[in-house]
């Protein structure tokens, strides 16, 4: 590729250069330059009927803005505040490395450097509060540094993860080519209000295991467990249709009953609650078990849970990430999943829960779901 072709191709990668670039090539624009050259030297009269006979004999080139993908990802994490989804971004993209994939081009807002030993090509743009920036400069530079960044790596797949869609990251996608997937990346489940931004369509939303690699040591118990070794402890967190099993838990002999905070009301029959922050990496106890439903909260944290848990899946997974996880756990008996709704099957399940041998709800070797699917998609 020339000097001059790829000095063009970065030059059209924000939305002013590309209209800059039909401007300047439009019959208006070179007519009124031809005038102008007339005018500061009038010798070129002489040469008009030439200049025009050339300027209608030369075909207007219709400019292919496309390009072929010759890297695997770009990944961009973008903080309203803080770093949260800077060091997720920065995490998935060492993830996908060291499965074995290449050409990994990550775009956040953490202040910090990324190791030299990973071959990911890094860029930075200040955060949205860090620098007091209007909200219009600061989505301009991160629209004109995205753009530049995906002419430069031409990435296959573009992964966002943050709170929000900025206008910024909307404007820079806009004119990609259709070949070039656009996902969101979120672990809020079910989905937020901040997901209700359309304004993309093309954008890809999709719920993914979260990622938690801070555990509560083994060693510690989690407080809101009972003492006595022959009471069994369920955390329930279901939706009100499903609230009839609470009865049919607490006829369990020996039973205590804690669910999990939510919106909506819980039965009075329930004395304790639980946050869902003290659930995730909880050690295993034994008999404690967890009962959720697929509204739950806790879907995508069911891999860093390491209480034998049950899930009534009433509807099939949107996320293809989350089915796949799902699956994966049910086969390697992590995870029993109710699918029928009868009260007999999941009385039946419920049973199977407390009186199977398994003593782990985790295998020792966690599978990363999103690298692996996204490793399919590439």
């Amino acid at each position: 590729m020339s000097k001059e072709q790829r000095i063009e191709r970065i030059y059209l990668a924000t939305k002013e250069g590309r209209e800059l670039h039909r401007i300047r090539r439009s019959a208006t624009f070179n007519i009124g330059l031809q005038i102008m050259k007339l005018l500061k030297n009038p010798f070129r009269l002489f040469l008009s009927p030439y200049i025009v006979f050339s300027f209608l004999k030369k075909r207007k080139r219709k400019t292919n803005f496309n390009y072929i993908p010759e890297s695997s990802f770009l990944i961009v994490g973008m903080d309203k505040t803080g770093e949260f989804y800077s060091q997720e971004a920065n995490n998935l993209a060492i993830s996908l490395q060291e499965s074995g994939l290449n050409d990994i081009t990550l775009l956040n807002n953490s202040s910090q450097l990324i190791s030299k030993g990973n071959q990911i090509q890094w860029f930075r743009v200040p955060g949205a509060r860090e620098i007091n920036y209007s909200r219009k400069e600061w989505n301009i530079i991160v629209e004109r540094l995205l753009a530049s960044v995906i002419s430069v790596s031409k990435p296959q797949h573009i992964l966002f993860l943050g709170d929000y869609l900025y206008r910024g990251i909307i404007n820079s996608l806009e004119g990609l080519p259709k070949n070039i997937s656009t996902m969101w990346l979120y672990s809020d489940f079910p989905k937020s209000n901040h997901l209700n931004n359309d304004n993309c369509p093309r954008m890809e939303k999709i719920c993914v295991p979260a990622q938690r690699t801070k555990i509560v040591s083994k060693s510690n118990e989690l407080p809101f467990l009972s003492k006595n070794p022959e009471n069994i402890t369920f955390i329930v967190d279901l939706a009100p249709k499903s609230h009839f099993l609470f009865e049919e838990i607490s006829q369990i002999a020996n039973v205590s009953i804690m669910a999990v905070q939510r919106e909506t009301l819980l039965p009075s029959s329930v004395i304790h609650t639980v946050k869902v922050s003290e659930l995730i990496g909880a050690p295993y106890t034994k008999r404690t078990y967890l009962l959720i439903d697929d509204t739950s909260r806790l879907v995508p944290e069911l891999p860093s849970i390491e209480i034998p848990s049950m899930l009534l899946q009433h509807n099939s997974m949107e996320s293809p990430v989350l089915a796949d996880m799902l699956r994966d756990m049910e086969l390697y008996r992590d995870l029993v999943i109710v699918r029928r709704k009868g009260i007999e099957d999941i009385k039946q399940s419920i049973d199977y829960l407390i009186t199977r041998t398994t003593t782990l709800n985790l295998r020792e070797s966690k599978e990363n779901y999103t690298v692996e699917w996204l490793k399919n998609q590439s």
